[in-house]
């Protein structure tokens, strides 16, 4: 029964590339949304991947007091 509650070991595999599928798809619906063209907003979208990718790893990896 412990073992249901224990944090999963591998969850730290799928936190970079949500995070970028994510910030990306968010930035560029938003930038599409305020009309603007499809290279903007593409452009806009991988900065915000970019962007989602650095905050998801600072916030994963100060948990872990630094170590990778």
């Amino acid at each position: 029964m412990d073992d249901f509650f224990e944090e999963p070991k591998r969850i730290g595999c799928l936190i970079v590339p949500l995070a970028a599928v994510g910030g990306f798809i968010v930035v560029a619906l938003l930038f599409a949304a305020i009309g603007l063209s499809a290279f903007i907003s593409t452009t806009a979208g991988c900065i915000g991947a970019l962007v989602a990718v650095l905050i998801a790893g600072k916030i994963f990896y100060r948990g872990k007091g630094g170590r990778r």
